[in-house]
């Protein structure tokens, strides 16, 4: 299993809390980021690609300025994880690879506790792995769009049927200001485009609305999008039975 953080800041701010074995086990890159000006589908996809004739099917990618947090069920609250905690999570996250789970994710804080320990068809956190094979085997790319590339990714595996599950006994949030880093590639303009984009490679499970200073990706869009994670999920069942 691969560790890959993309990254165009002068210091990772994940790894912070990593234990020295996970670090050494995780490639920080950077070398494509002029190839890909911005483009983060292009960007993911160069980095999937430069593995290629690598025997180890699995990548977990996962973004350069996040805080976990594990739940710890004698306080029934997240607390912040440790390098113990964190080479846990990892460790289950490649259990479930091995299990023959082609996408793995971790929930965001979002609604966190209300969510069971495992579950299925959710949106993307920051942080998922994925079996490359089904990815490739499926035409699923990256770079089909330049903005909302996680989201697109994870749903065309649901539409595929894709087995997946997810985890909220561990959360991850970003501790970033936003100013740095990879946002500084994105503008109003350019998610608008990447929404339109995703809804119309996904015109079945995917809708945008009008809605007064509705945000995607901390800029203010005025818009709105809802997408039937689950719904998708169920139609890719359906054609994989």
């Amino acid at each position: 299993m691969k560790i890959i953080i993309p990254t165009n800041r002068d210091k990772v701010i994940s790894t912070e809390s990593f234990s020295t074995e996970l670090f050494l086990n995780s490639e920080i890159v950077s070398h494509h980021n002029d190839k890909a000006d911005g483009n983060m589908g292009l960007l993911r996809q160069l980095y999937i690609e430069d593995d290629e004739g690598d025997e180890d099917e699995h990548i977990v990618m996962l973004d350069d300025d996040l805080k976990f947090e594990t739940y710890c069920h004698l306080s029934d609250k997240y607390v912040k994880s440790n390098s113990s905690d964190i080479d846990r999570l990892f460790l289950w996250i490649k259990s479930k690879l091995e299990e023959g789970y082609v996408y793995v994710g971790v929930s965001n804080r979002f609604m966190a506790n209300t969510k069971p320990s495992e579950y299925e068809a959710s949106a993307p956190s920051m942080i998922y792995a994925f079996n490359k094979s089904f990815l490739e085997d499926n035409l699923i790319r990256f770079d089909d769009i330049e903005l909302c590339e996680d989201w697109h990714v994870a749903l065309s595996v649901y539409e595929c049927g894709g087995k997946n599950i997810f985890t909220s006994d561990w959360i991850v949030t970003d501790v970033s200001s936003g100013k740095g880093g990879l946002e500084l590639s994105r503008n109003k303009g350019k998610i608008i485009k990447a929404m339109n984009k995703f809804k119309e490679l996904h015109e079945d499970f995917v809708s945008i609305k009008s809605k007064s200073n509705g945000k995607q990706q901390r800029h203010i869009t005025d818009l709105g999008m809802t997408v039937q994670w689950k719904k998708a999920y169920k139609h890719g069942l359906s054609l994989s039975t």
